[in-house]
């Protein structure tokens, strides 16, 4: 199951998402981007800030609700990022998965989940909570809600777009590649845990 999905997601990468990132990258300028980086980290504070509770981590949980305040406030509704800039609150996430990690969930079997490219059981469960904690189903109605976290998810993935494609040319089996990149990612942060 997982090599179908991992080549449904090799052809829509190469012949649909990295020709759109590198047209976005190239057209759109820096400055707009970030800004709607920018904007998209702001919104989704409340993910940050129910998973800071659910972890019982204080001091991240008031970086963010300070982030929120003076980026939604002074970064005129968190365009810009003046929390990280002028007052050197760093920008950090948290979602479901690292919740479930703090309490023990293991990571479970390895998924190659559509569109979203390597996962594994418990990060894969975790995408479904932490879409219920984004506030933008809350928002907007389909098709609208679907088209702006599109749109999210495709403004994080432009950036790096161009690296699957210099990694995936590079190799002779892409799925054992890619497994093996993200089971080592994983070890790698169960091993600073």
């Amino acid at each position: 199951m997982n090599r179908v999905i991992f080549a449904f997601n090799d052809v829509l990468y190469r012949y649909l998402l990295i020709p759109l990132s590198k047209g976005y990258n190239r057209l759109v300028p820096d400055r707009a981007r970030r800004c709607v980086a920018d904007f998209f980290h702001n919104l989704k504070t409340p993910v940050y800030v129910a998973n800071d509770i659910l972890q019982l981590e204080p001091k991240p949980l008031g970086r963010h609700l300070a982030r929120f305040v003076i980026n939604s406030t002074v970064g005129l509704g968190g365009l810009f990022d003046p929390a990280q800039d002028a007052f050197g609150l760093e920008r950090t996430r948290t979602g479901f998965g690292e919740t479930l990690a703090r309490y023990g969930a293991g990571y479970g079997v390895y998924l190659v989940l559509p569109v979203f490219g390597s996962s594994d059981l418990r990060n894969g469960a975790a995408l479904a909570a932490d879409y219920f904690l984004n506030p933008v189903p809350y928002l907007t109605e389909d098709p609208a809600t679907t088209a702006v976290m599109a749109y999210d998810n495709f403004q994080e993935y432009a950036p790096g777009a161009e690296k699957y494609e210099t990694l995936r040319r590079e190799v002779d089996d892409p799925y054992i590649f890619f497994r093996n990149l993200h089971l080592q990612g994983a070890q790698r942060d169960a091993d600073r845990r």
